[in-house]
């Protein structure tokens, strides 16, 4: 099973503040959509009860939530695991040829080691608010394999780069 992990960040790997995002970037959001088409998807808890996961997270979104909460029950087309090692076997059992991470930054911390792929929005901000990060991209592992730089405009308040990478070979 091929695992991405996909996020939004600012320059300082910025992700969020208290459960929600930093910044309102149209163009990101349905690069994102596009990103997720078929994906099975994994998301903590926080995530997935965050404004952005009630919006994002429909029946129709198949998503396996990450929770220590043994007696939570998530809305329909979505499955709760206490662990993401449960979680990535769930997915492993059940066919999935694609997993994508959707956070949040514990979830990330937990699944870089195991990705094959990032697909990163790059920010060019600094929002000194955040209290959520993304781990290191370290280049000895990642190898950037796509970058699509896009410059802030009326809808979009910051620039900003789609960018792909993909662990060295050899690593997982």
């Amino acid at each position: 099973m091929h695992i991405v992990l996909i996020a939004a960040m600012g320059r300082d790997n910025a992700i969020g503040v208290q459960g929600n995002l930093l910044w309102h970037l149209p163009a990101d959001l349905d690069f994102f959509y596009r990103q997720i088409e078929g994906c099975l998807l994994l998301s903590g808890r926080r995530s997935y009860d965050s404004p952005q996961g009630r919006e994002m997270f429909t029946p129709e979104r198949p998503v396996i939530v990450v929770t220590r909460d043994a007696g939570f029950r998530p809305r329909p087309g979505a499955t709760a695991s206490a662990s993401v090692e449960e979680a990535i076997h769930w997915a492993e059992a059940s066919g999935a040829p694609r997993l994508c991470v959707l956070g949040g930054a514990d979830i990330y911390r937990q699944t870089i080691g195991m990705a094959h792929e990032l697909i990163l929005t790059e920010v060019q901000a600094v929002f000194p608010q955040a209290d959520r990060f993304f781990p290191a991209v370290d280049p000895a592992v990642w190898q950037e394999l796509r970058r699509e730089e896009h410059a802030r405009d009326a809808e979009n308040a910051w620039d900003f780069a789609f960018v792909w990478y993909r662990v060295r070979g050899g690593l997982r």
